[in-house]
């Protein structure tokens, strides 16, 4: 994964948000399921 490459999505109020990586590096954990709730500072991956 690169600086900038999107992740994943994020609904809110059934509107979808890209989320992009703020790091480079290899996913090691994934920390969420689809349809899991999240908060603002969650971490959503792990990278190595």
């Amino acid at each position: 994964m690169k600086v900038g490459e999107i992740i994943g999505y994020i609904e809110s109020m059934k509107t979808y948000n890209a989320i992009a990586a703020e790091e480079s590096g290899k996913v090691t954990e994934i920390c969420f399921s689809n349809g899991d709730l999240v908060e603002e500072d969650d971490i959503l991956v792990k990278l190595n």
